[in-house]
């Protein structure tokens, strides 16, 4: 088994998710312009206090779903 997944690098990251955060998350891939900086926005919010993580969540759920 242990053989099959280092010959299937995409097998492991299906079984395991990817570790990307940030810029670099699969997610983003799907994200419209527009909501790739709302996003942004909301990020920045987030770092000067505010609680905006309700309206990530609602953003991301959007694009986990499919648009």
């Amino acid at each position: 088994m242990i053989v099959e997944i280092v010959r299937t690098p995409d097998l492991l990251k299906a079984l395991s998710g990817s570790t990307l955060k940030g810029d670099c998350d699969p997610l983003l891939d799907k994200f419209s312009e527009a909501d790739k900086k709302k996003l942004n926005h909301l990020n920045k919010f987030e770092l000067k206090g505010f609680e905006v993580t309700k309206l990530k969540d609602e953003l991301i759920r959007k694009y986990e779903k499919g648009v």
